[in-house]
């Protein structure tokens, strides 16, 4: 029973850290999401639920991708990487994430979805471009951080109702665990130290009698021990 009990507060110390690691997640993407034209980094990090399925085979609608902000100083952008970027249609401007193919100049990039037959209708300038993703010509392969199916999560967890239920409830109730088990502790500490000091004060009485005291203690403790068995053998 003690055993189950120690890993039921494992499982829910650990439930604890993840809760509170993706609240601190959402909060920190959503607080710096408003000092950077609506998009979010943690340390550096974007974070994007994919909405189509334009980049499929590489990743998919409802997965969420984890690119590095991106910055020209640094970053010398080339065909067959990938990036994010904001794409303005007749309806405004919207996020997308699609491949390089082709450098038009410099600054100026010509794009597509890896699903698509046909490129973007508009090149993209440097100024638009929020995220990228290295590609290695020699190995074809993306270095792109995929979680599989996590995007809806993100997205839910980001609305009023979502953030609440997920992330707040969690969090109170966890809280008002961790004060009851608190509580718990408390208690039984202050019984044990009550119970040791019990022991400390009957020790130091017990001390201070006189060699006659305490054999008649004695003597008393064996008459006591001797009427019970005698009662346990004649039932």
């Amino acid at each position: 029973m003690k055993v189950l009990k120690k890993v039921g507060s494992i499982l829910v110390d650990v439930l604890i850290v993840l809760v509170m690691l993706i609240a601190l997640l959402v909060i920190v993407s959503s607080i710096s999401a408003r000092s950077n034209d609506g998009v979010g980094n943690v340390f550096g990090v974007t974070i994007f639920s994919v909405q189509s399925d334009s980049m499929s085979g590489t990743f998919e609608e409802g997965d969420v991708i984890l690119g590095k902000v991106y910055n020209r100083r640094d970053v010398t952008l080339e065909e067959g990487d990938v990036i994010t970027f904001w794409y303005y249609t007749s309806e405004g401007r919207i996020i997308n994430t699609h491949r390089i193919v082709d450098v038009i100049s410099d600054g100026v990039y010509q794009t597509q979805g890896d699903a698509e037959s046909q490129p973007d209708e508009k090149t993209i300038a440097t100024a638009q471009i929020i995220a990228y993703y290295d590609y290695d010509p020699e190995t074809q392969k993306d270095d792109i951080t995929v979680l599989p199916g996590l995007g809806k999560v993100i997205d839910f967890l980001k609305e009023p109702a979502g953030f609440l239920i997920f992330i707040i409830l969690p969090l109170l109730a966890l809280t008002a665990y961790e004060v009851y088990n608190f509580v718990q502790n408390l208690k039984a500490y202050r019984q044990e130290k009550k119970e040791i000091l019990a022991q400390e004060q009957a020790k130091d009485k017990f001390d201070s009698l006189t060699e006659e005291q305490k054999q008649e203690l004695f003597k008393k403790y064996m008459e006591e021990q001797q009427k019970q068995q005698q009662g346990n053998d004649q039932q």
